[in-house]
This record gives C-alpha cells, sequence and structure tokens, in this order.
C-alpha cells in the first residue's frame, strides 16, 4: 500500500472512532432508565419543566436536573426559559425519530402486553412527537392522501395544490400554524373551531407561453403587481420586480388561493384576482387560467382531464 494510500485509510479509521465514540456516547446517555422516561415522556412533543419531568422519572427534581442538564449537553434536548422557568423538549426531529426506531428494536421479541383501557385509548389516537398516531391518526393520514390533499414521504408530508385549495376553506392559514409549532407553540386553535364552508379554487401562475405548448418562459420580470390580499385572497409568491426567472428550475412564480361562499363565487373572485394580476418581461399561464375559468365547460362542471377546458381546441 503506498503511503498517500495508508494515510488516507488511517483518516478514515480515526474519522469511524470518532463517530463511534460519539454514537457511544449518546447510546449511554440515553441507556439510564431514568434518562429514558424522560426522553419517552418528551416524545408528544411538549415541553416541560424539570420538577414535571422528575415525576415521570421517578427521581428527585435534584437527580432529574443533572439528569437533563446531561442530555442537553448531549444534543438530545433543547432548553427554553419562560420567565424563571426552564422548558425542556426533544432537540430536533432526528432525536424523535431516533427514539422511535430504538422503541421498535427494544420491542422486538417481548411478549404482548395486557390490553387494558389505556392501551385501547392510546391504539385508538396518540401524539407522537410532531405527528398524530393511532388508528385514527392514520385514518385521517389515509384519507388526506386518498384525496390528494397530501403526499406523505419519509421526511414528513406535503400539502398539494388541491389540499391548499381544500384547507383554505377553514379559514386556517396553515403556513402561519406550522411556523407557530415550529418555534415551539400550541395551535393558535382548537378541534371544534375548525369548520368547512365555501368554495376555493387555487391557480398556479408558470413563467410559461401556454400559446407555445407550455414552452419555459425565463427572463426578467419588469413589473410585478399581485392582487391585494384579503380574507378572500391569498398570494403565494417568492418573486418581484426585477426578479430573474432561470431557466433551470420549477417554473412556478406564484400561487393564487381565493374563497368564496359557493363555486360560482370563488370563480369570480379568482377572475377578478387574475385579472388584477400585473407582469411584464415574461409569459405567464394567467390568461389560460382566466381562459379556463371563462369557459362554459367549466362553469357547468362537464369537463375532465382529458383537455383543457376553454384553451385550444377544447372549448
Amino acid at each position: 500500500m503506498s503511503p498517500l494510500a495508508l494515510r488516507t485509510r488511517a483518516g478514515q479509521i480515526r474519522r469511524m472512532s470518532s463517530t463511534a465514540n460519539q454514537l457511544a456516547a449518546v447510546a449511554a446517555c440515553a441507556g439510564d432508565p431514568a434518562r429514558a422516561n424522560i426522553l419517552a415522556t418528551l416524545m408528544d412533543g411538549r415541553a416541560f419543566t424539570a420538577g414535571e419531568l422528575s415525576g415521570a422519572a421517578g427521581v428527585t427534581p435534584q437527580t432529574a436536573s443533572g439528569h437533563l442538564a446531561r442530555m442537553t449537553e448531549a444534543g438530545l434536548l433543547s432548553v427554553a426559559r419562560q420567565g424563571r422557568h426552564r422548558y425542556y423538549r426533544l432537540a430536533s426531529p432526528h432525536v424523535a425519530q431516533m427514539l422511535e426506531g430504538m422503541l421498535v428494536v427494544a420491542s422486538e421479541g417481548l411478549p404482548p402486553e395486557k390490553f387494558g383501557p389505556r392501551t385501547a385509548a392510546m391504539r385508538l389516537a396518540r401524539t407522537c412527537y410532531d405527528h398524530f398516531a393511532g388508528r385514527l391518526g392514520v385514518s385521517i393520514a389515509d384519507s388526506l392522501v386518498a384525496a390528494g390533499h397530501v403526499v406523505l414521504s419519509d421526511d414528513g408530508g406535503t400539502v398539494t395544490a388541491g389540499g391548499r385549495a381544500f384547507f383554505a376553506r377553514t379559514g386556517i392559514d396553515l403556513a402561519v400554524e406550522q411556523l407557530r409549532v415550529a418555534a415551539g407553540h400550541p395551535l393558535s386553535f382548537a378541534q371544534s373551531d375548525v369548520r368547512f364552508d365555501g368554495h376555493a379554487i387555487e391557480c398556479r401562475i408558470n413563467a410559461e407561453d401556454p400559446a407555445k405548448d407550455f414552452r419555459p418562459s425565463p427572463g426578467t420580470i419588469t413589473r410585478w403587481s399581485p392582487p391585494p390580499e384579503s380574507e378572500h385572497v391569498r398570494v403565494d409568491t417568492h418573486v418581484c420586480e426585477g426578479y430573474k426567472v432561470p431557466p433551470y428550475y420549477d417554473s412556478l412564480i406564484c400561487k393564487l388561493i381565493v374563497k368564496g361562499k359557493d363555486r360560482e363565487d370563488a370563480r369570480q373572485r379568482m377572475l377578478g384576482a387574475l385579472g388584477a394580476l400585473g407582469v411584464e418581461g415574461i409569459k405567464t399561464t394567467a390568461a389560460m387560467h382566466v381562459a379556463v375559468l371563462s369557459s362554459e365547460a367549466f362553469v357547468s362542471g362537464r369537463y375532465d382531464n382529458r383537455s383543457i377546458p376553454g384553451w385550444g381546441s377544447s372549448t
């Protein structure tokens, strides 16, 4: 083996040894029964004080504080101060995923647990760090996926265009609520506050020329004037006047979402929003959306995905 290869191999061994030491340190930190109970208590995503977690761990508050300090130093927990209290929570989704994996491994080969009232309730519905679990959670997720409102992956879920329009009917701003949760705050509404009413429509404005088979239209936006937002109109965009639309990525530049008391009211509001949208310097799909929404086929609801109502040869 050459000297260069020997040095490379030595470097790999040092890195592997360092990683193994870090892994052993994290495992040892989580391996204590009291600390394991604390971590399990925090799996539902909430934050607790040292006093509250000491009860879950079955140790004194002073002992719990020592455990919490060690786990915080190891990167398993984060701490936030509110007044004179310190609140502890899992440091990240990666920690939660690690604990879930450990729980799966730990449960393999064990005899089935005794079934009781609490077990039945937990199997029906529970929270697990940042997501809803149990039969009810699975059923809700499956329903949203089947309806095309959400796409699930190993990294979480993504709300689709149809999903955004669907949730817009509740009047709840999902983006704001996601930011609240990410910041460690509770949702701003209760289940009893969720009401589905009215009708919502979303139009995706792309930098494309629909008259030329949706050819991409990169370039500089010389004028950008989106419609004013209100309780009925929402504008999601990342562009501004002077923005250069690149030719390499997704051509989406804006999403318009409107809500009306019924389908016709939402249609008219969307036509108004599209009419108020001003874009110059590039071609967009806005005119196609206007043609579709104005077509007799769309107004009557007699169309399918084999054609674009009101555009091209399909009218």
